[in-house]
């Protein structure tokens, strides 16, 4: 098993490094076709990272971060649940930076663009199907949430769009 990843998305994006874990049998293979495909990040940047990871820096900002982010999306879904009342389900998150409001009832299609139309970045979870379409619903973002008023206006907003 191969896991990847990127510290542009978690630290920031100017960054522009990537990692990639490997099973240790796999390492040399994998150094080998890096340094024949790979001009990569310049040393100091890479010395950099890796002092920031050992000294304990990165796992101090993820521990933060997760803290922040679900006091986000507790905020978005306590303000959605008040203003939708019965006719949305939101799933909580087991990670990640989305909600899942699934409608009790109509198209998520229509729904998702209404929003869009109204400055909202919602995606129609219908979207996302690969096989037999199941209950419509939106993904939410989180992240920008601020706080509790700024999470009651976005709801309301979302309430008016169900309401048609």
């Amino acid at each position: 098993m191969l896991y990847c990843g990127t510290f542009s998305k978690v630290m920031f994006p100017a960054l522009r490094l990537a990692y990639l874990v490997v099973p240790p049998a796999l390492v040399e293979r994998f150094e080998a076709d890096a340094a024949t495909f790979g001009a990569g990040q310049p040393l100091l940047t890479q010395a950099i990272v890796r002092d920031f990871l050992q000294e304990g820096h990165f796992v101090r900002h993820i521990q933060r971060m997760r803290r922040l982010y679900a006091e986000r999306s507790a905020l978005l879904r306590a303000a959605l649940l008040d203003a939708a009342g019965g006719r949305l389900d939101i799933d909580p998150p087991p990670g990640g930076m989305h909600l899942l409001a699934r409608l009790a009832q109509g198209e998520d299609r229509a729904l998702a663009a209404r929003l869009r139309a109204g400055g909202l970045a919602v995606q129609p979870l219908s979207s996302w199907y690969a096989g037999p379409r199941a209950r419509a619903g939106l993904l939410l973002g989180f992240a920008n949430v601020a706080d509790p008023g700024q999470a009651a206006v976005l709801a309301a907003r979302l309430a008016a769009a169900l309401d048609g």
